[in-house]
């Protein structure tokens, strides 16, 4: 059964934290942070456990000058990975470094203020196993996975561990595709209700 659900799966995935900032050094404009923890979270096919094990998190691409991006947006890259690793409390952790042109020198500075908290990780599924099912939910463990790149995300749907709240989960986000179209965003049809709603009440007066 994983062996068919990896199938099915998109295996690139994202997840958005609000990240843990452990260390900034303002000379290297390095900033230290966590990108993921092992919080369970509901996907379409089950509930996903992204395992922190020694040998569960390929680093490799993380430590070869990964791309730090804003909002997952490869023509913004703001920074670079120095090293990616995992903690002892099973959590991803990372020292990106910042560029010192515009962009990045902006958004640099709002995670220095605290303004930009949240970091969302775009990593590949590669494994995963089944490890519980309950009242028709299952719940799955990758086994193995690939962060590729990290991102200062601005307003995730449901943030969990990332920039600025010494070592505190709060919550998490995570942005599943479905393969071949993306899953509805239910802010943006929201958003679409809400400008109908405005259009017709215009209408009415």
């Amino acid at each position: 059964m994983p062996e068919a659900l990896l199938n099915r799966i998109e295996h690139q995935q994202r997840r958005s934290l609000t990240a843990a900032v452990r260390a900034i050094n303002t000379e290297a404009r390095t900033v230290e942070l966590s990108f993921s923890s092992e919080m369970s979270y509901p996907r379409y096919w089950g509930n996903e456990i992204l395992d922190h094990g020694p040998m569960s998190v390929d680093l490799s691409r993380l430590n070869g000058g990964a791309a730090l991006l804003l909002n997952h947006d490869p023509d913004q890259q703001v920074g670079v990975i120095e090293r990616g690793y995992v903690g002892a409390d099973r959590k991803g952790r990372a020292i990106v470094r910042f560029g010192s042109g515009a962009l990045a020198s902006e958004i640099y500075q709002d995670v220095q203020d605290g303004i930009r908290s949240l970091v969302s990780v775009g990593y590949r599924i590669n494994d995963l196993q089944l490890e519980s099912s309950a009242d028709g939910i299952d719940t799955y463990r990758v086994m193995n996975w690939t962060p590729y790149e990290l991102s200062i995300v601005a307003v995730p749907a449901d943030p969990n561990v990332g920039v600025g709240r010494s070592l505190e989960i709060t919550r998490m986000e995570n942005e599943t595709l479905s393969r071949g179209a993306p899953r509805p965003d239910p802010r943006a049809e929201i958003l679409t209700i809400l400008t109908l709603g405005q259009v017709h009440d215009k209408r009415d007066l």
